[in-house]
């Protein structure tokens, strides 16, 4: 595995982030669904979820539909 000093940060981060959420994962995006919802309140930004009809992600151009298949 590569190693540089940004990598090592974001594993870490990551582990601290699991190790609130008690290793749940639908409990790690709640939190990180918080604190970007804190940063947007604070920043004055909205945040902007896409809308994914019918559960499944649309190509955004034609000659992507193969890969994903």
């Amino acid at each position: 595995m590569i190693e540089s000093a940004l990598l090592k940060e974001k594993y870490e981060t990551q582990k601290r982030l699991d190790e609130r959420a008690n290793h749940d994962l639908k409990q790690y995006f709640r939190n990180a669904h918080q604190n970007v919802e804190e940063l947007a309140e604070k920043f004055g930004f909205d945040i902007l979820y896409g809308d994914i009809k019918g559960g499944f992600l649309t190509p955004v151009h034609e000659d992507s539909a193969a890969t994903i298949e």
